[in-house]
């Protein structure tokens, strides 16, 4: 059944997963990371994002992905002001294969669109906007 699936494939792939998850090495563990870095590291950029692809493809929910979330370039970050937001100016399109399974229809790898950003910029906020253009109206 699905269980024995998923089992066999927790199996094969976890010599995969322990490789990337112990691949690179964590900094500063016994250091104090300077503000200008944490500063400089923490500013609006594209940056990897673990993507769960039901956020992607929402109405695809009689199927189970393996796995369940996909690693995506997305923009995430500070601004410094209140008033913008990190959003992304350029994208484009990556395709990654994604197992799909349905229950009592077995199982096939299949090719999936995700969006990826490649630019991201500090634009003011929708609802601040939408307030300042009120405010601008002539009367």
């Amino acid at each position: 059944g699905p269980l024995k699936i998923i089992t066999l494939f927790s199996t094969f792939y976890r010599p995969i997963i322990e490789k990337y998850r112990h691949s690179k090495p964590l900094p500063h563990i016994h250091s104090v990371i300077q503000f200008l870095e944490v500063f400089e590291r923490s500013y609006c950029r594209t940056i990897e994002t673990l993507v769960d692809i039901f956020q992607e493809y929402p109405d695809e929910v009689e199927y189970i992905f393996k796995p369940s979330c996909v690693p995506l370039m997305r923009c995430a970050g500070c601004c410094n002001d209140e008033s913008l937001e990190c959003v992304p100016t350029e994208t484009y399109n990556v395709t990654m294969q994604v197992m799909r399974m349905k229950f009592k229809h077995g199982q096939h790898v299949s090719e999936m669109s995700f969006t990826e950003h490649s630019r991201c910029e500090c634009r003011p906020k929708q609802d601040v906007r939408e307030k300042k253009e009120k405010c601008e109206r002539p009367r």
